[in-house]
């Protein structure tokens, strides 16, 4: 993949992309004004919505519940890690504030958080791509044609 590809494919999805981004943060508002958990939830059945919105696949929630129904036992998974993980990095959060503080502080904790959410987004894409490969060989194997 080149330079040229992924700005001609950023081209033809941008405003989709920002379309759905938009809908889904005002989703994301709305449940985490009710309380907290409305907005969890939303965010734990939505993890493959944009990866589906940049893979270009037409109507991305439906895309994203089929991946979840897919892999239901990774999704899981990750999710248990997800919230795991999470309450760990806010109690060192917590004791990074405490001990460090100020600007050094600050930047030990958007590093670690950085890294934490590259993971994820990672493992949420590989998860995407394996029910995306395996919707492929499938359907090579029903019909003999790629």
């Amino acid at each position: 993949m080149d330079y040229r590809s992924v700005w001609e494919t950023l081209r033809a999805r941008w405003l989709s992309l920002l379309l759905w981004s938009l809908g889904l943060v005002i989703a994301l508002t709305i449940g985490f004004a009710l309380y907290v958990l409305p907005g969890f939830a939303i965010l734990a059945v939505t993890p493959y919505l944009l990866l589906a919105v940049v893979d270009g696949r037409s109507r991305p929630l439906r895309v994203n519940f089929q991946t979840i129904g897919a892999r239901w036992g990774r999704w899981l998974v990750t999710i248990g890690a997800l919230g795991i993980l999470c309450l760990i990095i806010w109690i060192l959060a917590l004791v990074d504030s405490f001990f460090v503080g100020g600007a050094g502080g600050s930047l030990i904790g958007w590093i670690v958080l950085g890294f934490v959410a590259s993971w994820f987004i990672c493992a949420w894409a590989l998860i995407y791509q394996s029910v995306k490969q395996g919707n492929r060989k499938s359907h090579v194997a029903q019909t003999g044609t790629r």
